[in-house]
């Protein structure tokens, strides 16, 4: 899906516009200062062999990825 970012709270938790929370879990040597909000993001979700949920964030402008969870 498609999203746009707001702002980066606490270094590790992106907020996008559109109300959800993503805590970065691996931010694959990307520094998240740099990327500004209102920066385009796409987000797709990726399933573990075990099951669990995790969020792959592309920042469209910057042309970076980073893994996350979601909070909310």
């Amino acid at each position: 899906m498609e999203d746009a970012l707001a702002n980066i709270d606490q270094g590790i938790f992106l907020v996008m516009n559109s109300g959800a929370v993503y805590r970065v879990i691996n931010n694959n040597g990307v520094e998240l200062a740099f990327w500004l909000p209102p920066a385009g993001m796409v987000i797709c979700d990726q399933v573990t062999v075990s099951g669990e949920i995790y969020y792959t964030i592309s920042n469209q402008d910057a042309k970076q990825t980073v893994f996350a969870i979601r909070e909310r």
